[in-house]
């Protein structure tokens, strides 16, 4: 794999170099499932089904930024507070569990995903750092069908792990007063569907009724928190950064 890096042309001037690579000229991303199903029951119109899967991908990138000081110096100066170079793994395991069951009067399908997520953060500049962070859900889902079908309720869950700028405990400071610092202690977003659906059959001249419900809620969703600096503050929880007077800061 080779690198490349260019100068930022927008955010550089006559007393700043900045040098950013925004990935490897081959990522690479490997995935795969396997699935099995066994038939319970096939008969008189019933038919009930056991299946499992299991799911495996894997991710990788990196990103770098090389900031050089030019105004005051001899020669350029690596700003180590605004430099970076990481790299970033991911690997997801999911194993699923489905039963269902189908029959002129009713029908059913209930479900239970368990996901396991690994994302590895592998940092040598400023420092040499790593850390891994570990998420585990528990995704059950279920949908029944009634009168044909014409009745269903739909219930399912789903989790969405944040993004690598979000765990990262680092400041970007592409805008020095608008500063952006991720929080390592993020959870999952545990999202919660549900939706119900009824129709009758048409009459005579065609004509039916039909109603649709839905229903959903997200448990530790991230939101955002600005704070506003007057006095010049140094900030521990990101190795010390100083953030000078009349800056913004968001964090996660």
């Amino acid at each position: 794999d080779s690198w490349d890096s260019s100068i930022d042309t927008l955010a550089s001037s006559y007393n700043k170099r900045i040098l950013k690579g925004e990935g490897r000229n081959r990522e690479t991303s490997l995935g795969g499932y396997a699935n099995l199903k066994y038939v319970v029951l096939n008969k008189s119109g019933k038919t009930m089904n056991i299946s499992g899967q299991y799911r495996f991908s894997s991710d990788d990138s990196k990103s770098s930024m090389y900031y050089y000081d030019h105004y005051g110096y001899a020669g350029p100066q690596l700003n180590t507070f605004r430099t970076y170079d990481y790299s970033w793994h991911s690997i997801q395991h999911s194993a699923l569990l489905d039963i269902s069951y189908y029959s002129n009067s009713i029908n059913w399908a209930a479900g239970i995903a368990v996901v396991s997520e690994t994302q590895k953060d592998r940092e040598t500049m400023p420092v040499d750092y790593g850390k891994d962070y570990s998420f585990l859900s528990v995704q059950p889902r279920l949908w029944i069908g009634l009168l044909n079908r014409r009745l269903t309720l739909d219930i399912r869950t789903s989790t969405q792990t944040p993004a690598l700028e979000q765990l990262r405990a680092r400041i970007d400071d592409t805008n020095p007063l608008r500063l952006t610092g991720g929080n390592p202690d993020l959870k999952q977003i545990y999202t919660l569907d549900a939706a119900f659906n009824y129709s009758t059959l048409p009459g005579k001249k065609g004509n039916y009724f039909q109603v649709a419900l839905n229903f959903s809620t997200k448990f530790n969703d991230i939101v955002y928190r600005t704070d506003y600096f007057d006095p010049q503050t140094v900030l521990p929880q990101y190795d010390g950064y100083t953030v000078n007077p009349g800056t913004m800061l968001t964090t996660y």
